[in-house]
């Protein structure tokens, strides 16, 4: 069985994978972005895949006898997260069909009932995509936190982000007021999105 450290990190991982399938979706606000229908179909998929892999975590957890406490935790956030991606991919399958009511009237779209119907379906698409967005971010948050109780950092590295905050806090005060100010560290723009 996986020790509590390869736990954490598994469960991290599947919750990255949660959070890419989240970025995957189209931005929110209206207009509505119709996805393509290509795309979604294989982001259902994709969402299939990762129940199936969390379904397999699951298993491998609670098929041990007697399972240590960390391997119990795990399973049960799997299975949590199992129901909110389940959720995410039903929301989608909505979108789904959205999408195939805007092929069948794409001929009759200038017809006023039609017309009306397509901007509620428009409705039920950006709907839709929020649910799923937000089931995701429930699955993912729900899989760190377990990893962060499965194995929370060591006292050791809790002790070495202190002592280098401290060390900055303590050099910025004695530090020349002639000095010029440290420029703030380069971030990539790719990490924050």
């Amino acid at each position: 069985m996986n020790s509590p450290d390869s736990e954490s990190f598994t469960l991290y991982a599947h919750a990255s994978a949660l959070e890419q399938q989240k970025a995957l979706l189209p931005a929110a606000g209206f207009p509505v972005q119709v996805p393509d229908p290509v795309a979604l179909s294989r982001q259902i998929a994709q969402l299939g895949a990762i129940i199936t892999a969390m379904g397999d975590e699951f298993t491998a957890r609670a098929a041990e006898q007697p399972a240590p406490e960390h391997a119990l935790r795990a399973a049960g956030a799997y299975a949590v997260a199992i129901g909110h991606v389940g959720q995410a991919a039903a929301d989608l399958g909505t979108v789904a069909q959205q999408l195939a009511f805007f092929g069948r009237t794409a001929d009759t779209r200038d017809d006023p009932e039609v017309r009306k119907a397509r901007q509620n379906a428009a409705g039920v698409i950006g709907w839709a995509i929020e649910t799923a967005r937000d089931e995701l971010d429930q699955g993912a948050a729900t899989l760190r936190q377990t990893a962060s109780v499965v194995a929370p950092p060591s006292q050791r590295v809790q002790a070495a982000l202190s002592r280098s905050t401290t060390a900055v806090t303590v050099s910025a005060r004695t530090a020349p007021s002639t000095a010029p100010p440290l420029a703030p560290p380069a971030f990539s723009s790719a990490r924050f999105r």
